[in-house]
């Protein structure tokens, strides 16, 4: 997180990543635009912006309702609509406060990976730039895959690397229309989905968790999985 400057924001985790939108302290859920006014657009969330030096808006298919420069790290006291003041914090700094809980001393007990090992591999790679991002075999391949993929993910994008030249970039593609249909399975069929209710954070939408038939098979025989 030594990477990130109050003064300076990586562009793609604000343009990428909902790290600049603030968590409110009271209820720990995302402040949102109706929070601030009762005719805010519905679906818009607000990061708080040095250059306005207050809370801008941001709707997923506009973007910034303002150019500016969003917040990732800090404390900000922001007005709701019925007056009160509250305490919000953007949710890298959330982010930022949990990973600062994990050493490398502390990975190290845990992966036995050397910390001096983890440490030169992070300089590595947020120096010696453009880095390429790549997985499946090997990180992917653990009950724990998606977790560290995340935190990958994230690491990636805090260097500024991705959809960069020489990195992961984002070309332009021919439009084309969805084949798979997932829209037409029914909600009701989707919420028996495995693993849906044990694992929220996961692939909801796209496919149940892999391990949990292997699961059901050899603790629940006769369970029809399907």
């Amino acid at each position: 997180m030594s990477y990130l400057r109050k003064s300076s924001t990586t562009p793609a985790s604000s343009a990428w990543t909902n790290g600049p939108f603030p968590v409110r302290e009271d209820t720990q859920q995302l402040l949102i635009s109706q929070d601030l006014s009762s005719s805010g657009t519905p679906g818009s969330f607000t990061v708080w912006d040095y250059r306005s030096d207050g809370p801008v808006g941001y709707h997923p298919d506009t973007g910034y309702a303002q150019d500016g420069d969003p917040a990732l790290l800090g404390t900000f006291a922001i007005t709701l609509a019925d007056g009160k003041a509250i305490a919000c914090r953007p949710a890298l700094e959330f982010l930022r406060a949990l990973a600062a809980q994990h050493s490398p001393e502390r990975s190290e007990a845990t992966t036995w990976v050397p910390a001096d090992s983890v440490r030169s591999a992070v300089r590595l790679f947020a120096t010696e730039k453009p880095s390429f991002y790549s997985t499946w075999v090997g990180l992917e391949q653990h009950t724990n895959a998606m977790q560290t993929n995340r935190a990958v993910c994230c690491f990636y994008a805090l260097t500024g690397q991705f959809d960069s030249r020489g990195s992961n970039v984002l070309f332009a593609s021919t439009p084309t229309n969805p084949i798979k249909g997932r829209q037409l399975l029914p909600r009701a069929k989707t919420a028996l989905r495995l693993g849906l209710v044990e694992h929220p954070l996961g692939p909801r939408l796209t496919r149940a968790w892999c391990k949990l038939p292997w699961c059901i098979a050899l603790s629940s025989p006769g369970v029809p999985i399907r």
